[in-house]
């Protein structure tokens, strides 16, 4: 209450806060601006509606791990709080589509999304984000579970509407073809950064789609992609002249990958095996 010019808050990891602090947060810091309560496990929902109800310039927020917290009050904030830019929701295993499909409606500024094992999160709500949020900059759907929830179709959405996503993370995302890359990297140009780890059907010709048309890549994980081998390394070393990381753990048809990097082609600089 003596604080009502208060913009950010982070609270994360405190396992006693309670919707009761939240509660007060929401009614007396009406400026908020960045929200996070990530891993605040005894949060249930009830406080996130009244930051919902009155915290109307919420730009920044994260709930990631707070697993109590219940879906109704995830749409609530969604579709108050209109001007969200980067939202984080990582390990909220019960969000679904439908909470998705209200923050792209309702926030069409969003550019990053965070929503690494969230197994319900499907290629619906990618086609949703893709259309509605134009500015996307950073999506992460990263997975353990329900991976045939992500597929090529997601790609096929933001290569045709999200031109300004530099940030792609889609580990363990394992139904995602060399077609659905192709797709992808048709309208997003602009990609630095790329997770396929553990994308098993990944092959040299998604590489090749991807050093043909994503000049600006810096860093690529193709860990356990395990039909990868140098002529797939090499044509990614040609196309992406600034890439700089690589991982490729458990990529066995690889021989010594610096070799594999033609001179004229990019300066790999920090290969993980």
């Amino acid at each position: 209450r003596s604080s009502p010019q208060l913009q950010q808050l982070n609270i994360s990891g405190c396992s006693t806060i309670t919707d009761v602090a939240l509660r007060e947060v929401g009614m007396c810091c009406s400026k908020l601006q960045s929200l996070n309560i990530s891993s605040c496990s005894e949060i249930d929902g009830t406080g996130l509606t009244a930051v919902a109800e009155s915290c109307r310039q919420l730009l920044k927020l994260d709930i990631s791990k707070c697993h109590k917290i219940a879906n109704w009050s995830i749409q609530k904030i969604f579709y108050y709080c209109s001007v969200l830019e980067e939202v984080n929701v990582s390990h909220l295993n019960k969000i679904s589509d439908e909470e998705i499909r209200t923050l792209a409606q309702n926030c069409p500024n969003l550019i990053a999304l965070h929503a690494a094992e969230c197994p319900y999160i499907s290629d619906t709500s990618i086609q949703t984000i893709a259309q509605c949020c134009r500015d996307l900059d950073l999506l992460d759907v990263s997975r353990t579970e329900m991976q045939y929830r992500i597929s090529d179709v997601s790609l096929l959405a933001l290569g045709q509407s999200s031109r300004s996503l530099r940030t792609l993370r889609l580990s363990g995302c394992d139904v995602v073809t060399d077609v659905g890359l192709n797709w992808l990297t048709e309208g997003c140009k602009v990609v630095e950064e790329l997770d396929l780890s553990r994308c098993t059907k990944i092959t040299d010709a998604g590489l090749r789609v991807i050093g043909t048309h994503c000049h600006a890549l810096v860093s690529i994980d193709i860990s356990h992609a395990k039909s990868v081998t140098d002529v797939g390394i090499s044509s990614l070393s040609v196309g992406c002249p600034v890439l700089r990381h690589v991982k490729f753990h458990g990529v066995f048809m690889l021989s010594d990958p610096r070799l594999s990097a033609p001179k004229k082609g990019a300066k790999l600089e920090a290969w993980q095996a």
